[in-house]
């Protein structure tokens, strides 16, 4: 499904401070912060969720991660809090091309640009930290807002993703989300219901206008 997508400004990081909290895109170069990043995804997605089978090593990768790009969010003391990957357009192809295949319909997939389309996935955060806030916002939340900053700099137009129904209709409910389902869904045998969204991104701009104070849109440089 995927084609080849070329990315602008590689050399443009995103990095935001915010109190003594950073929100960042991370250097692929930077093993330490890649390491942390692996390591808190295995604790999230092999030792609490069960969703993928545990490593020895301590860590959670797969074959997208050589293709992605990571976003942290790091406290003073360089701990890492959460973090979140895209994953750009590329002959590979997405989750939603192999492991989550089953999930979507092809008719309603077929015809979205996929030169501007990434997909968003392995959003993790420190379990003691799910509940604390930066000016008022959620870690996950800041987390969105730099792959927003991302995809604008890029001129991505949508993103796809895979997530559980319970908390696709918490966003719904919460954002006044408007999304495109590319399937019915599917449950797993641990339960769980996973459907395939496509997510506009002129919608974000309408959930920060909404939701975010100025400063916050000012310290992104979102439009408002």
């Amino acid at each position: 499904m995927s084609s080849m997508i070329t990315l602008r400004n590689r050399n443009k990081k995103i990095n935001f401070k915010i109190k003594d909290f950073i929100i960042k895109e991370i250097d692929p170069g930077n093993m330490d912060e890649i390491g942390a990043i692996l390591k808190l995804r295995h604790d999230i997605y092999c030792n609490e969720l069960k969703w993928v089978e545990p490593n020895p090593a301590g860590i959670e990768q797969d074959n997208y991660d050589n293709l992605a790009v990571y976003f942290g969010v790091f406290a003073q003391d360089g701990l890492l809090l959460g973090t979140s990957r895209i994953i750009p357009s590329n002959s590979y192809g997405f989750m939603v091309d192999n492991e989550f295949k089953r999930l979507v319909d092809p008719k309603k997939i077929k015809n979205i640009d996929l030169k501007n389309t990434v997909e968003v996935s392995r959003l993790a955060v420190r379990s003691n930290s799910r509940g604390n806030k930066i000016n008022g916002r959620l870690i996950s939340e800041y987390l969105y807002l730099g792959m927003y900053k991302w995809s604008k700099v890029h001129r991505i137009k949508y993103w796809i993703f895979v997530v559980e129904k319970s908390f696709l209709d918490y966003l719904i409910n919460r954002y006044s989300m408007v999304l495109k389902l590319l399937g019915e869904g599917y449950k797993f045998e641990d339960g769980i219901f996973a459907v395939p969204a496509l997510l506009e991104l002129r919608e974000i701009n309408k959930i920060i206008k909404k939701f975010l104070r100025d400063k916050i849109i000012n310290i992104f440089n979102l439009p408002n």
